[in-house]
């Protein structure tokens, strides 16, 4: 009976294992999973030129062989990761592998504080936060001497969050960004707006970041950046600028293919490659650092 528990329970283990898996890799496979990403990056891809150059190249590597010897998913994944970014240099691509279950992520919650010296620090670790969560966040921060906002960990989310907290910022109505769709040949405009508490326009501000802030978060750092309304600290941005959604290519991989491109009003560019901080430091001393700099500010 125990040999029979056992055996029942190595059997279930092996049939878990196998979901989601393709053994082996044929090369039927391979063609019509390159195949079905090309239609999506024909017909979705922001920029019509480099989705056709795109397509050409993924196709190119399957005549010539290149992908041939690969056998494993996730081998078969990265490569098809890095050979689209080879050509369009766009971090907001990505070959992933499909999942049924929702990873849990234990990050600090988004938070704000006065800090020693009436510092006022901010922590958002996305811009997915409650509108609401957002303007008590600023509430709490608004009579402080100096302000930090911290970007370190944030990987995106809404750009009507983005537009919210910038609005804080700015005495007069501002344009921050425009993203352009290639679906229409239309251009959407994003703008600063009314408030309902008050503004914190006369105070510096400080923005940390890390290589592991991203899309939005960026957003957020370039324009404040380009508009000399903040003095960023911490590391180079990840650089991921234009902004699309998932598709299912098929049972196993998905494709996050970018859709609109960001368009800064300042520089009529965008931060594609990453924000570079006006101070570089090393993230996990950028607090620190950002602190001594109020500090000898207002001594």
């Amino acid at each position: 009976m125990f040999l029979k528990k056992v055996a029942t329970i190595i059997s279930l283990a092996l049939l878990i294992c196998s979901c989601n898996k393709v053994e082996p890799l044929t090369d039927e496979y391979k063609r019509s999973t390159i195949s079905k990403l090309n239609k999506h990056i024909t017909n979705y891809y922001v920029d019509e030129a480099v989705a056709k150059t795109t397509v050409n190249h993924l196709n190119s590597l399957l005549d010539n062989g290149s992908f041939k010897k690969i056998d494993s998913l996730n081998e078969f994944i990265d490569k098809i990761t890095s050979e689209v970014q080879l050509i369009n240099k766009d971090k907001h691509f990505f070959a992933r592998k499909n999942s049924t279950k929702k990873k849990k992520v234990n990050r600090k919650q988004s938070d704000s504080e006065v800090l020693e010296n009436n510092i006022g620090y901010m922590y958002l670790k996305s811009f997915r936060e409650d509108k609401y969560v957002i303007k008590v966040m600023v509430e709490t921060v608004e009579n402080c001497e100096a302000i930090i906002i911290d970007l370190r960990d944030n990987l995106g989310g809404g750009l009507e969050n983005v537009q919210q907290l910038s609005s804080y910022f700015f005495n007069e109505k501002i344009q921050l960004n425009s993203l352009y769709w290639r679906d229409g040949n239309r251009t959407q405009e994003f703008w600063t707006f009314d408030v309902s508490n008050k503004k914190v326009v006369n105070k510096p501000l400080y923005i940390l970041t890390s290589s592991k802030t991203v899309s939005a978060a960026e957003d957020f750092v370039y324009t404040f950046k380009v508009r000399n309304r903040a003095l960023v600290v911490g590391e180079k941005t990840f650089g991921a600028t234009n902004p699309g959604r998932t598709f299912k290519i098929n049972d196993e991989i998905s494709a996050f293919i970018p859709m609109r491109r960001s368009i800064n009003p300042v520089t009529k560019s965008n931060w594609e490659g990453g924000v570079k901080p006006d101070i570089l430091v090393e993230e996990s001393t950028a607090l620190e650092k950002t602190i001594a700099l109020i500090k000898e500010r207002f001594n």
